[in-house]
C-alpha cells in the first residue's frame, strides 16, 4: 500500500505540478484541463485510463465536452501519496499533446467503430 506523503512533500510537489492545487476541505489535489474539443479531451482520458490501469491507481474525473476536472487522492492511504503526484505529472505531460489538437482516432466503417490509429507511441513519457 502506498504511504501518505507529508504536507511539506505535498507542497513541494505542487510547486512543480503546473496548474494543480490542493482541494479545499479534502486531502486531495485537483486540476481542470481544457482541450480543443470533446474528441481531444476523450482521447486524452483514454490514454490516461491505460496509464492509470497500469499503475493500479485511478483518478476521480468529470468530463463535459472539452473540459476534464481531475481529483487525485489515494483512498487506501487516506490522502495524497506519491502515486497521485506521479499520475498528476503524467497527466500534465500527456495533456500538452492534445491541448490544441483534434485527432481523428476513430472512424465509422460498415456501422462498426474501428480504431484508425492510436498514436500513443509518439508520446514522450
Amino acid at each position: 500500500m502506498a504511504k501518505k506523503i507529508s504536507v511539506k512533500q505535498r507542497n513541494e510537489s505542487l510547486k512543480k505540478l503546473n496548474g494543480w492545487k490542493k482541494t479545499r476541505g479534502k486531502d486531495s489535489i485537483e486540476k481542470d484541463f481544457i482541450f480543443k474539443d470533446f474528441q481531444s479531451a476523450f482521447s486524452w482520458m483514454t490514454k490516461i485510463a491505460f496509464v492509470a490501469e497500469k499503475m493500479d491507481h485511478h483518478p476521480e474525473w468529470f468530463n463535459v465536452y472539452n473540459k476534464v476536472h481531475v481529483t487525485l487522492t489515494t483512498h487506501d492511504a487516506g490522502g495524497i501519496t506519491q502515486l497521485d503526484i506521479d499520475l498528476a505529472n503524467t497527466m500534465n505531460k500527456t495533456s500538452k499533446y492534445w491541448l490544441f489538437r483534434s485527432h481523428p482516432y476513430c472512424a465509422i466503417k460498415s456501422n462498426a467503430l474501428t480504431i484508425k490509429h492510436f498514436i500513443f507511441t509518439n508520446m514522450s513519457s
